[in-house]
């Protein structure tokens, strides 16, 4: 299917959904960039059953592994991060601690959708502090920066957006905007 797709590049409206079928979701997302294809929900209801569970809206959930890991189950980080939300090890043992368990493995989707879901929850109850959109744009920042980067920032700055603009790196920015993209995009596409 991705020769297919080098050699005839105007067919990627059919092989597309054979390449999610194939669970090749970062081939076929980059294949249908810039369209609805490019914004698939697998694993729906695992994702779907976490979101209700931690009140979390599913949509997010989807445009969080969209950016984490382009739904690679077995997606590794320059970082060492790993799996569809892309934890570190530090931070899949601190999941593990809060759920109460032996730490799983991260590679299993159904186990990082629920320590992701877990987790975004644990980043909106500490970010309570805001109201909407701000409570959401915080939790997005501290899953990639952390929790005591993004409050500490904040706090020294007195003002979440004031804290955003001064990053001395672009990473915080463009991973906010690109998550927030990819949920407004599968809101769109859910009405």
């Amino acid at each position: 299917m991705r020769y297919a797709l080098l050699e005839r590049p105007t067919d990627w409206p059919v092989l597309v959904p054979l390449l999610y079928e194939a669970g090749a979701y970062r081939e076929g997302i980059r294949a249908a960039e810039g369209t609805a294809l490019a914004y698939p929900r697998p694993y729906r209801e695992w994702i779907g059953g976490e979101a209700e569970r931690y009140g979390l809206e599913a949509d997010l959930l989807f445009a969080l592994f969209h950016v984490e890991s382009r739904f690679d189950p077995y997606a590794i980080s320059p970082t060492g991060a790993k799996g569809l939300g892309q934890f570190t090890w530090a931070t899949w043992l601190d999941v593990a601690r809060m759920l109460g368990e032996v730490p799983g493995d991260p590679f299993d989707p159904r186990t990082n959708i629920r320590y992701t879901a877990r987790y975004l929850a644990w980043l909106y109850e500490r970010c309570g502090a805001f109201s909407e959109p701000l409570k959401t744009a915080c939790a997005l920042t501290a899953y990639n920066g952390g929790i005591g980067y993004t409050l500490g920032g904040v706090r020294q700055e007195g003002d979440f957006w004031a804290f955003l603009w001064r990053q001395a790196r672009e990473e915080p920015r463009e991973y906010l905007e690109k998550v927030l993209r990819a949920y407004a995009h599968y809101r769109a596409l859910s009405q």
